[in-house]
């Protein structure tokens, strides 16, 4: 990241890639096949209504002449059955029917949001990168600035490593989590603890091992992949239709792919792409919270150790609420990078601290809304039930699938690493267990939970994962993310 024209750059040569010692995680995009163009706003396509619009009650607003997310939700609002505002239904019609096919649905919603961000925030910035084709970016040397238009996903790396856990602080302000990173696919670590907690002895963490050879002896461990792993890659963001506007800090979250697999286009071939794991989780947040992330970051003391919120209620992902636990915020904040953000426009300079303190390095190389913004959904099920979720009757006696999810039961409430009963109620973060009734988890918490949200909390669900029909303005979602895992 280079700190100077707050932009990120091709790494490499003596720029260096990452170093976890300094709270420096991996980071990596992948980049799309064609590169966007900025939209020729015609001034009145697009625009139907005007800041301070409220379905309910201010519905009547009139056209502003600019770009905004009122226009978004607005064209939202009327496919769910709201009124056209201060428009008569035709002149709505076709204004709101950005795309041309003669009906007004949520690909002119995505296209009214795509088109506002890249206006407003990309295509008027005065310093604005060359826009280079796939093949030119790949090309190019080290320290080269990355164009956020070229950016199709962005992922960080968390790296293989053994934990130990001996709180010695209390459950409000937790210590450090003893981290040791391990060489390629070697275990240093004992396999097996019937202890219940990894106090004494360093454990490898499950979602690294190889759990079909491993977990069968003991009720603590089910969990792992069906070979031994380095690593894995993991979302920076939760998912989003538009990540690519994300180093902006104006991303809505919605729209996000419901494949229990997850396996829409990453740009990247052999390997393999899922829905995040409960165990995954644990990863980073224990990583997290030790040496190498934001536990370790000497920028922060006491409490800010804590990950703070995403407070963003728009859930504007990589946002931050300035604190642990801030108050609920309709579109303030900070984004990723701590600049100030107000109504829908990002601007100013930097707000140090403020805005990567919501990352889980304290910095802006860290992954973000893993603390507040929407719930994060993850595979993890109680005692095989199907519940609401989308999944068909045959998903957990297929044995290809084991890998896919944690499996929880009565004799097992938890498995070690997982961020559950080891680390329970730290930060003061919820913590409510699954069962046969809500035998799905989401972690998290949500923008309005102030203190009870955060990494280490947990919450059953009935597992409705979100459709590419829905967003997360849908209530039949709750407002769910997603947060999609690569690994090798």
């Amino acid at each position: 990241y280079d700190e100077t024209n707050n932009v990120w750059v091709k790494a490499g040569g003596d720029l260096g890639w990452y170093d976890y010692s300094k709270q420096e995680w991996a980071n990596a995009i992948t980049i799309s096949e064609t590169v966007s163009n900025c939209y020729e706003w015609d001034g009145v396509l697009g625009d139907v209504t005007g800041v301070g619009y409220n379905k309910d009650t201010n519905p009547n607003v009139a056209p502003d002449g600019d770009l905004s997310h009122e226009d978004y939700q607005m064209i939202i609002d009327n496919i769910l059955g709201g009124g056209t505002g201060s428009l008569t239904v035709e002149e709505f019609n076709k204004r709101a029917d950005v795309d041309g096919n003669g009906t007004i649905d949520s690909g002119d919603a995505a296209d009214i949001l795509s088109s506002y961000q890249m206006n407003n925030i990309i295509c008027n910035d005065e310093t604005r990168m060359t826009k280079y084709t796939k093949e030119e970016i790949l090309s190019q040397g080290p320290g080269t600035k990355i164009n956020p238009l070229t950016i199709y996903q962005t992922y960080t790396w968390i790296p293989r490593y053994k934990y130990r856990i001996n709180n010695t602080g209390s459950t409000a302000l937790p210590s450090m989590i003893d981290v040791e990173f391990e060489s390629g696919v070697t275990s240093t670590g004992v396999s097996i603890n019937t202890s219940g907690v990894a106090k004494t002895e360093y454990y490898t963490h499950p979602s690294f091992r190889d759990g079909s050879s491993v977990y069968k002896s003991t009720p603590y461990d089910q969990s792992g992949w069906d070979k031994e792993l380095p690593g894995f890659w993991v979302n920076k963001y939760d998912k989003s239709k538009y990540e690519t506007k994300v180093v902006t800090g104006r991303v809505i979250i919605y729209g996000a792919l419901a494949d229990i697999q997850y396996l829409n286009n990453t740009g990247i071939e052999n390997v393999n792409v899922h829905l995040i794991k409960n165990t995954e989780w644990g990863a980073i947040a224990y990583l997290s919270q030790s040496k190498y992330g934001k536990m370790g970051n000497s920028d922060f003391t006491g409490a800010n150790k804590e990950i703070y919120i995403n407070s963003n209620s728009y859930l504007y992902a990589g946002r931050s609420g300035g604190s642990p636990d801030a108050v609920a915020l309709m579109t303030g904040g900070y984004t990723y990078n701590g600049i100030s953000c107000k109504t829908h426009t990002c601007s100013g300079n930097r707000t140090i601290l403020n805005g990567t303190g919501a990352s889980t390095t304290g910095n802006v190389y860290g992954i973000y809304d893993m603390n507040g913004g929407a719930r994060d959904q993850v595979m993890a099920n109680y005692n095989n039930s199907l519940a609401s979720s989308n999944l068909t009757s045959d998903f957990f006696t297929n044995e290809a699938n084991k890998k896919l999810y944690d499996s929880y039961n009565a004799d097992k409430t938890y498995i070690l690493g997982d961020a559950t009963y080891e680390t329970k109620g730290w930060y003061n973060d919820s913590a409510v267990e699954m069962d046969i009734d809500n035998p799905f988890l989401i972690r998290g918490g949500i923008y309005n939970e102030g203190r009870s949200a955060g990494i280490f909390s947990y919450q059953p669900s009935i597992g409705r994962f979100p459709t590419s029909t829905q967003n997360s303005y849908n209530e039949n979602i709750n407002e769910t993310a997603l947060r999609r895992v690569i690994t090798p």
